[in-house]
């Protein structure tokens, strides 16, 4: 399989801070590599979402102007959060070439960012959140990243009950680990058991446009794999939500197995972040030795892993 290096960022150091979501927080783009969080005074805005010549993405947030636009930690925490699904959804990298399509990326980082509140059972705090900002004077509006606007989360965004759902399958679901996933909209998934379905997991979108990621724990003791392999999986299924591989599959081979090491690096992410990377090369040992006869029970086609080679993980410079 002809691989590409998707390059995956390990933010040795992170700035110290209260916000308990904003800088400091863990934070990929939509390719899966650690965002670094940079602290510029010499930005008027409360936090910027970037990529450096060298590809490296960042965030800069100026807490000075966090101070003077008078906004709440909680407040301004929901932008640090926009900034980050800028970078998720890919409208860095990918920004609108009109109007419309500009003003539908605003809804959706607001959306995402909406619903790291939501899925946190945070829905108290975001409805305080969002009439805070709706009660801004428009000149504050300075100090703060995207244009001047009124959220309307409840239209905008479709939260469809998700935290509630997710949790509770999560709750009953301990291989998934209690996971919190968002997809590449920023809407939060619910983990369904679903033994009808052969594989250990499987991401999909209901007709009604509901993210859900269906699992068989059945199938995941028939692969023989132990729980951390079966959470790598997991993630994975996560990943391709992220990165919208199911709203943008692949138009060709190329394109097919080029998503399928995005979504491997992603979920091999989750634990090199963690700090976990002996945990991860035992996964990647063992599911490189599975029998060709388990993986019908995986998600994926049948595969070796390299994730050294095609990940690559490394210390970032940011200087």
């Amino acid at each position: 399989m002809k691989r590409f290096v998707w390059t995956l960022i390990f933010l040795m150091s992170v700035v110290s801070t209260s916000w308990a979501g904003g800088p400091g927080s863990h934070c990929t783009d939509h390719y899966g590599r650690d965002v670094a969080w940079v602290d510029d005074a010499s930005q008027p805005k409360l936090a910027d979402s970037l990529y450096r010549a060298n590809g490296a993405p960042q965030i800069h947030f100026n807490k000075e102007a966090g101070g003077k636009s008078g906004l709440s930690e909680d407040a301004q925490t929901f932008f640090f959060n926009h900034e980050c699904g800028r970078l998720v959804l890919g409208h860095v990298g990918h920004p609108g070439n009109s109007l419309s399509t500009y003003n539908v990326q605003v809804d959706q980082a607001d959306c995402w960012a909406a619903s790291q509140f939501n899925g946190a059972g945070a829905q108290d705090k975001l409805n305080a959140v969002e009439a805070e900002i709706n009660g801004l004077e428009p000149a504050k509006w300075v100090n703060i990243g995207g244009p001047v606007r009124k959220l309307n989360l409840a239209r905008t965004c479709s939260f469809k009950g998700g935290a509630t759902q997710a949790s509770a399958v999560q709750a009953s679901t301990a291989q998934a680990g209690a996971m919190h996933c968002t997809d590449h909209y920023g809407r939060v998934v619910a983990w369904v058991d679903n033994t009808h379905q052969s594989k250990l997991a499987n991401a999909i979108y209901r007709a009604n446009g509901a993210p859900q990621i269906h699992i068989n724990k059945d199938a995941g003791g028939k692969s023989g794999l132990s729980a951390d392999a079966q959470t790598f999986l997991y993630s994975r299924e996560c990943g391709r939500l992220v990165l919208g591989h199911l709203v943008r599959p692949g138009t060709n081979m190329t394109d097919y197995n080029d998503q399928i090491d995005q979504a491997d690096c992603w979920a091999a992410n989750e634990f090199y972040y963690a700090g976990e990377l002996d945990k991860l090369k035992e996964v990647e040992t063992e599911i490189n030795e599975l029998e060709q006869a388990k993986w019908v029970n995986l998600a994926g086609p049948v595969r070796k892993l390299d994730l050294e080679n095609t990940c690559r993980f490394i210390k970032p410079n940011w200087n």
